[in-house]
């Protein structure tokens, strides 16, 4: 079995990152804080140790999108139902593209990151791995409740008095992530090339 690459989206500071791994090795180089550490945590943490998976995983500009996100829950009450799909967190949260040559008899070794097999054709495998919400409707009540006591407490004298702080609604519900988040894992098709995709 051998990997043949990876792109990685939304994990940390690796925003959309695609490595083609060599024949033997592939060697990791780059400055301080570019995203290597991360790039190899990625690959271990959605391939063997999911548990591992905090909020901090998530690319930090993404933060704005999800407050983004709620502000659009909270606009229109009851919230519209196209807002509650689980794809709206697609370009959001942290995933893995996965190509991976597995021999005839090999199996065995991806049975755990692949939901089904069954039509295998002894080629590559291509998996994608996603951090997503385990129930958005859920996350919207949780958001909505977060969002009111914020909201309560700007408007108290303290929080004048305090500078008027930046608040993150959403912060104090997702500090129990394993209520929030589960790791899936799918099946994919053939990749366009990263020329084709950029474009």
């Amino acid at each position: 079995m051998k990997i043949q690459s990876i792109h990685i989206r939304n994990f940390r500071k690796l925003k959309n990152c695609h490595i083609d791994f060599g024949e033997k090795e592939t060697v990791f180089v780059g400055a301080n804080n570019s995203g290597k550490t991360s790039a190899i945590s990625a690959i271990v943490w959605f391939l063997k140790s999911n548990e591992k998976f905090t909020l901090k995983e998530f690319t930090a500009t993404n933060w704005a999108l999800i407050d983004e996100l709620g502000d659009k829950w909270l606009a229109k009450d009851p919230v519209d139902d196209t807002l509650l799909d689980s794809h709206q967190w697609d370009d959001i949260v942290p995933s893995l593209d996965i190509w991976i040559d597995v021999a005839d008899g090999e199996q065995y070794k991806v049975n755990h990151l692949i939901p089904s097999l069954s039509t295998w054709d002894g080629k590559k495998v291509g998996v994608r791995g996603q951090y997503v919400p385990k129930d958005v409707t859920i996350l919207y009540s949780a958001y909505k409740e977060a969002k009111g006591k914020v909201l309560a407490l700007q408007a108290t004298e303290e929080w004048k008095k305090a500078s008027s702080p930046n608040l993150f609604p959403i912060n104090p519900y997702f500090q129990d992530r394993s209520a929030i988040f589960r790791l899936t894992s799918r099946r994919i098709t053939p990749p366009m090339s990263v020329a084709n995709e950029a474009a």
